[in-house]
């Protein structure tokens, strides 16, 4: 599978990769080593470090974008592995995440309706779900698997659905929309394992972030005295229909909110390609993106 990272045996390489997850080991003979799991394209490849893993864990404590020095070793059935000289954490554009949720805040607080309102201010008053909401990656390898990819992530699709309402002021909802924008991937903060993890909860495996979703919009319903059946089924029908799996989106605003969030996952994904693309003018096909894609020379790209 690596050919697809144009990757040959005995190759020197630096790059930039997306660090999925690392586990520190113990090879047979004793001595401790660090498995890393690097994504370029869409793909994985496994590097390894054997000069003092566990400091170098120490500089991995958050899941960013990673510069990588070593070399492709080949091993049986011609696969690849890289053994790492250097990893450094690259530095990720937008990284200032208190700047990210005074945006957010801003965005909130244009909302009138009351009981979105006092929803919103339900959540941003629980501490305990702040500190999630704004560490947790929003995925693990996709789109925005970094230490405060939720936040960012949920930013990104209610300012464009801010944008959109402007657009289409007479079919959409902008309270239903800015405010199911805000819950869509919200049970992520239990799905996913926070800044540090590697891996999904049991919880997250075994209901997803949608069902959890659900039960912390429940809990914060029940909190607010009067509030409407009607909207609280809206708000609903807004989580579990995002994905437009299963439940298919009928009202305007969720087909919108459907529409934005595969857009911004899609777009950050292509801008983690363009850092990790090493000036390349093609990246190979890419999974995620079920294609090859053109880096090309015209303009300019502000990151």
């Amino acid at each position: 599978m690596n050919m697809y990272m144009n990757l040959l045996p005995n190759q020197e390489v630096r790059r930039l990769f997306h660090l999925v997850r690392y586990e520190l080991k113990q090879a047979q003979n004793g001595c401790d080593y660090l498995l890393l799991y690097l994504l370029s394209n869409g793909y994985i490849i496994k590097g390894y470090v054997w000069d003092e893993p566990e400091a170098v864990a120490e500089l991995l404590s958050e899941k960013n974008i990673v510069e990588v020095e070593g070399r492709v070793k080949e091993l049986y059935d011609k696969f690849l592995i890289l053994t790492v000289h250097t990893i450094t954490p690259a530095e990720r554009r937008d990284s200032d995440r208190g700047v990210q949720f005074r945006r957010l805040l801003r965005i909130a607080s244009s909302v009138t309706d009351p009981y979105c309102r006092a929803l919103f201010r339900e959540f941003l008053i629980d501490e305990e779900f702040l500190e999630c909401f704004t560490s947790s990656p929003a995925g693990l390898t996709i789109h925005h698997a970094t230490q405060g990819g939720l936040l960012m992530h949920t930013l990104s699709v209610m300012y464009l659905s801010h944008l959109l309402h402007r657009m289409y002021p007479d079919s959409i909802n902008r309270d239903i929309l800015i405010t199911g924008a805000f819950l869509h991937d919200i049970g992520k903060i239990r799905e996913l394992p926070g800044s540090t993890g590697t891996a999904y909860t049991h919880e997250g495996k075994l209901l997803g972030h949608i069902s959890i979703g659900l039960m912390l919009l429940n809990e914060k319903i029940q909190r607010i005295d009067g509030f409407p059946h009607d909207l609280a089924v809206i708000l609903k029908h807004m989580i579990v229909s995002h994905h437009g799996i299963g439940v298919q989106p009928m009202i305007p605003e969720a087909i919108l909110l459907n529409k934005l969030d595969s857009l911004d996952g899609t777009m950050d994904h292509i801008t983690s390609c363009i850092e990790v693309s090493n000036g390349r003018e093609w990246i190979p096909y890419d999974k995620a993106l079920k294609r090859a894609l053109h880096i090309h020379g015209f303009g300019t790209r502000n990151t």
